[in-house]
């Protein structure tokens, strides 16, 4: 039960960078607020918050993950030459 919970939680960290990224293709984070966030995002504004802190914890958030992506991208890169 603590791993679908765990998963789910994942998911929606997921949903909501996903639509952090997506708002900011179009609009400055400043001009982002968190109920919009969340209508992209597919979750509840209480959602947001309760996987950060804050609206200014998103943007770590988002790097970490794109470093995440790039280091697995060139691990990749290594394995197969």
């Amino acid at each position: 039960m603590a791993k679908a919970l765990q998963k789910r939680a994942q998911v929606t960290r997921e949903k909501i960078l996903d639509g952090l990224e997506s708002l900011l293709a179009s609009a400055e984070f400043e001009e982002i607020s968190i109920a919009q966030l969340a209508n992209v995002a597919g979750v509840a504004v209480g959602s947001v918050y309760s996987h950060f802190k804050d609206k200014d914890a998103l943007l770590p958030a988002l790097l970490d993950r794109q470093l995440e992506r790039i280091k697995a991208r060139l691990a990749e890169l290594r394995e197969t030459g």
